[in-house]
């Protein structure tokens, strides 16, 4: 019976295909759609250094680094735009093996509104929330990795093209929400000054990054096969 996945030891193979999906990424953000959404990130990036410097009257609601504030609806919006946006795609075209990117995206949804994570870290190591925080971001990513795995054995090259595709874009995301993140917290009480520069720096990635997704997801939607190239969006 012939089997779908490339050999373990074709490491090129590997690497084409990590290559395909990056370039699917690279044309999704090379279109119309990205110039506007990216044109609102970079907006709301502004709004924040305005907020910063003092330029406009101070309000927590015009940074994106604080909690209920207008970037953070906005990121909402975007990351639930893409989950059903993946959704109509799995259930349209079959493609169930993306079941576990969809997971994630339902998770970071509930995560943000529930502030899961702060409170699963909290009380796993009290003394070191930052540190509980860290550990089960990283087991919740070890998860998903291991289920696309499972997933990428039972699909063609362009599937785990595909597959690639949001792995890389999720990748980039969970470096700042994770890393970043328990960064900035770590360093908050011992260094003050780097709470906001962290702050920021995570939740510009967070942002620009969910609009990635939100690309990637329409690329999928609406193109042909990557070996056919993906027409504007």
């Amino acid at each position: 019976m012939k089997t779908l996945v490339p050999p373990a030891w074709d490491l090129g193979g590997l690497r084409a295909e990590a290559a395909d999906a990056a370039a699917l990424i690279g044309r999704s953000l090379l279109t119309r759609t990205a110039a506007a959404l990216l044109a609102f990130d970079l907006a709301f990036v502004l709004v924040h250094l305005l907020e910063w410097s003092g330029a406009v009257a101070s309000s927590e609601r015009l940074r994106i680094d604080k909690d209920r504030s207008a970037s953070e609806y906005y990121e909402y919006a975007k990351l639930s735009l893409a989950f059903l946006l993946l959704l109509l795609l799995i259930v349209r075209d079959r493609l169930f093996y993306l079941g576990p990117m969809l997971a994630v995206m339902l998770y970071l949804i509930i995560d943000n509104s529930l502030q899961v994570h702060e409170h699963v870290g909290a009380w796993a190591l009290p003394e070191l929330s930052a540190g509980g925080e860290a550990i089960y971001l990283v087991l919740i990513g070890a998860a998903v990795f291991v289920l696309a795995a499972a997933s990428a054995r039972r699909v063609d090259r362009h599937g785990r093209v595909v597959m690639g595709s949001f792995l890389m874009v999720l990748s980039v995301l969970g470096f700042f929400g994770i890393f970043v993140d328990a960064l900035h917290s770590l360093l908050d009480n011992d260094f003050p000054a780097s709470e906001r520069i962290l702050g920021f720096v995570e939740d510009l990635g967070e942002l620009v990054s969910i609009s990635a997704l939100l690309l990637i997801c329409l690329l999928h939607l609406r193109g042909p096969r990557p070996a056919t190239g993906a027409p504007p969006i």
